[in-house]
């Protein structure tokens, strides 16, 4: 759970004070498909391992449904908004 509540939880419970959080939204803008795709599968994901252990079909079949899925403007650019938590917190002492 990497929610903002789960987050501060794990802080205090590890015994840190003056615990803050807060959420950080931002928009990714990718020029194409191509430009997306490399982005998402990175050699050191799990998730790329998958993939590349799949068929050529199973693989162009996956990457069909992923581009059914996201919002292509005009030009091909993708563009979406994206989340991470921050957190802080103070040893004691």
């Amino acid at each position: 759970d990497s929610s903002l509540h789960a987050l501060e939880s794990l802080f205090r419970d590890a015994g840190f004070e003056s615990v803050a959080t807060r959420s950080i939204e931002v928009a990714q803008r990718y020029t194409g498909f191509d430009d997306f795709w490399q982005a998402q599968t990175p050699s050191y994901y799990p998730t790329t391992r998958i993939i590349a252990a799949m068929t050529a079909g199973e693989c162009a079949r996956l990457k069909e449904s992923v581009r059914q899925g996201l919002p292509i403007y005009a030009d091909g650019g993708i563009e979406y908004s994206a989340r991470a938590h921050a957190i802080r917190g103070c040893v004691p002492g």
